[in-house]
């Protein structure tokens, strides 16, 4: 009988693991098909929707915030905005990390330095720098890296791997990889 009782036991937790599990899914399904709404959106308050579909910006955005839990609104959110390529979307993420990637991936995107800008994190914000300048080809967005002498050569070092411009290689101010640039190893 004991046995019975404990294999009872076992099978009530595995079903409540199971449909916990369940939930957890179908919120996790509701988050994404916020976020893929978005990809026909229509004109919204944004001024970025490009779509024809019937759903707008705003209404996918609402979608995006009376999800579950946090975690998987500001997901939904990061979604919608970089596939809108809006950053004013980005700015209804509340966790500043959250925030910050969105941004830098919006502003990759579309290289855009403007939006590093709104980046808080600094490293973040170098990194997004690096990246927009590469993406765009413009070496003085490296020069607004900030307090990262290394994240700045980087930056340039990087940038003159893209253009094939060693001429770029000057403006690093480490030897180690300044030579490794002119050597184009």
């Amino acid at each position: 009988m004991p046995k019975k009782i404990a294999l009872l036991g076992l099978f009530v937790l595995l079903l409540v693991f199971a449909a916990g599990c369940g939930q957890q899914a179908s919120q996790e399904n509701k988050a994404a098909q916020a976020s893929n709404d978005a990809g026909t959106a229509g004109g919204s308050i944004f001024g970025t929707g490009t779509g024809t579909g019937t759903q707008t910006l705003d209404s996918a955005l609402a979608d995006c915030k009376a999800l579950g839990t946090k975690t998987e609104t500001e997901s939904c959110i990061s979604s919608l905005a970089e596939r809108e390529k809006s950053g004013a979307v980005c700015a209804e993420i509340e966790t500043v990390n959250v925030k910050d990637k969105c941004y830098g991936n919006v502003a990759n995107t579309l290289a855009d330095k403007n939006l590093c800008g709104s980046i808080v994190t600094e490293t973040i914000r170098n990194a997004c720098y690096s990246n927009v300048a590469v993406a765009s080809g413009d070496a003085a967005t490296c020069e607004l890296i900030e307090n990262a002498s290394q994240a700045k050569d980087q930056c340039y070092y990087e940038l003159a791997k893209s253009k094939n411009d060693k001429a770029l290689c000057e403006k690093i101010y480490g030897s180690y990889l300044k030579k490794k640039c002119q050597t184009g190893a």
